[in-house]
C-alpha cells in the first residue's frame, strides 16, 4: 500500500512542513509507504501512487483554482484523491463555503458579497476569499471606505458584520469523532484572534455543540477530516470557516495527535471509494 503527500507550500509556511511530517508518519504507521511531494504551481505534476493526499497554503483565488485544477486531473486519471476537487473548492473560498452551508440548518455569520452588496456606513471585517490565519483581513470603521480602496478587487473579497470576541474555537473532526477543541484568544486590540503564528492555541471543553456544528460543516463540504473555526455571536456558537487542510502541529501540545486518527479516517475514505468504482 502506498500513499503520496502532494503538498503545494511555497509560502514558507513552517505548520506545513511540521504537519506533512505527522501525516507522513501516521501513515506508514498504518503500513503505508509513503512520500511526500512538494508541488509548484504552473510546474508539471509528477507521477503518482493511486492515493493522494492534497495539501497546500493558498493565498489567492488563482492558486484555488490551480489546485483545484490538479485534484480534477487526478480524479480523471483514477487516483483516490483527498480532498476531491469539489471539497477544496468548497471549503477554501470562504464564499462558496457560505452558500454551502446556507442549506444546512447551522448558525452561520452574515456575509455578502462584496461585488454585489453594499456594506454601507457600518463596521466591517473584509476577507480575502482565499487564504488563512487572518491574513489580509481588515477592519473597516465605515464600510463605505471599501468602495474606494479596492475598485476592480471586489470580486476577490466578502464582508461581514463586525462582533467583539475574545476567543474563536478550531474544532478538528475525523468522521464523526471530535479529536480535539482549540481555543484561540486574542492578543491585546488583534480583532482576528490568534492571528500572529506561533501563538498558542489552547486545548478547551466543548463550549456546547461544537463537535456537532463542525461534523454538519464538514459533511456540507464533502470532507470526511478537517477543521471548523468557530465563533460566539447572539449567545450561540457560529461557523466562520471550514478548512480542509488544517494545521495538525502544535509545538506547545506534544501529546496532541491529529494525524493518526485522520490518517485512519481517510484510508478507511479511500477504501469505500475503491469498492464503489469496481
Amino acid at each position: 500500500m502506498k500513499l503520496d503527500i502532494l503538498d503545494y507550500s511555497v509560502h514558507g509556511n513552517e505548520a506545513d512542513t511540521e504537519s506533512d511530517a505527522l501525516l507522513k508518519a501516521a501513515s506508514e504507521a498504518l503500513g503505508y509507504t509513503t512520500r511526500i511531494v512538494l508541488l509548484q504551481s504552473e510546474k508539471h505534476v509528477p507521477e503518482l501512487q493511486e492515493r493522494v493526499w492534497l495539501r497546500y497554503d493558498l493565498r489567492s483565488r488563482r492558486e484555488l483554482a490551480w489546485i483545484v485544477s490538479v485534484a480534477e486531473n487526478l480524479e480523471k486519471k483514477g487516483h483516490q484523491v483527498f480532498p476531491s476537487a469539489r471539497s477544496i473548492l468548497l471549503s477554501e473560498d470562504k464564499w462558496e463555503t457560505h452558500l454551502t452551508l446556507l442549506h444546512t440548518r447551522l448558525p452561520l455569520i452574515e456575509t455578502h458579497d462584496l461585488s454585489a452588496t453594499d456594506p454601507g456606513g457600518a463596521t466591517i471585517v473584509l476577507k480575502p476569499r482565499v487564504g488563512w490565519g487572518g491574513m489580509g483581513m481588515k477592519l473597516l470603521e465605515n464600510g463605505a471606505d471599501v468602495l474606494s480602496q479596492l475598485l476592480e478587487e471586489k470580486k476577490e473579497y466578502i464582508w461581514q458584520p463586525f462582533i467583539p470576541h475574545r476567543q474563536t474555537w478550531t474544532v478538528v473532526m475525523a468522521g464523526k469523532s471530535l479529536l480535539s477543541i482549540l481555543e484561540k484568544r486574542a492578543t491585546s486590540n488583534d480583532f482576528r484572534t490568534n492571528f500572529h503564528f506561533g501563538e498558542e492555541a489552547l486545548e478547551a471543553s466543548d463550549p456546547g455543540g461544537a463537535g456537532d456544528r463542525a461534523a454538519l460543516a464538514l459533511d456540507a463540504v464533502g470532507l470526511v477530516a478537517g477543521g471548523v473555526d468557530l465563533i460566539e455571536a447572539d449567545g450561540q456558537l457560529k461557523v466562520l470557516e471550514v478548512n480542509s487542510a488544517p494545521c495538525l502541529w502544535y509545538d506547545n501540545l506534544p501529546a496532541l495527535d491529529l494525524a493518526g486518527p485522520m490518517v485512519h479516517c481517510v484510508m478507511e475514505w479511500m477504501d469505500r471509494f475503491k469498492e464503489e468504482s469496481i
